[in-house]
């Protein structure tokens, strides 16, 4: 599964959020309505009492970009997906890199 999301976190919420690798492994460690990786994170931030915030795409300005290697030639970059945030302007993409 991909997220199309990132966390920015305080250090109270470091902890519970930089383990979810290991509590994820121990499906017995939370409820059963847990069917994926939102309602993951939506039990883990009220397990430990860490309120989420909001913010428009364009806040955080990247693009993710893939990266791959044809036969016989050497590595390329390519924008995996762009951002689609109403309010992005787009001014952080670089020209020369075409879109996947």
């Amino acid at each position: 599964m991909f997220n199309d999301y990132i966390f920015i976190l305080e250090r109270q919420a470091a902890v519970p959020f930089m383990t979810t690798y290991s509590l994820m492994m121990k499906p017995q460690a939370f409820p059963e309505y847990v069917i994926n990786s939102e309602s993951f994170y939506y039990w883990l931030s009220g397990h430990y009492n860490v309120h989420m915030h909001r913010v428009p795409a364009a806040k955080i300005p990247f693009q993710r970009v893939a990266t791959f290697q044809r036969y016989g030639e050497g590595q390329s970059q390519c924008y995996h997906k762009l951002c689609k945030s109403p309010d992005s302007d787009n001014s952080n993409l670089l020209p020369s890199m075409s879109q996947c």
